[in-house]
């Protein structure tokens, strides 16, 4: 579960970073980047906060 869980995290990270970078001081901020953050944040919560459920799909996060 831990793995999956870290999966999941990493992904929240992932979206997050994509958010930050998509508007700064010094351009506009570009929407596609952020609905594709937002959506990388929503998956890697849900991924992390069911990581027990997800954990019986994947058999290598099982051991």
């Amino acid at each position: 579960m831990t793995l999956v869980r870290l999966a999941g995290l990493l992904i929240l990270l992932a979206g997050l970073f994509l958010v930050g970078i998509s508007g700064d001081n010094h351009r506009i901020a570009n929407g596609r980047r952020i609905s594709y953050g937002a959506t990388l944040m929503a998956l890697g919560a849900v991924t992390a906060l069911f990581a027990g459920a997800f954990e019986g799909w994947f058999a290598w996060a099982a051991s």
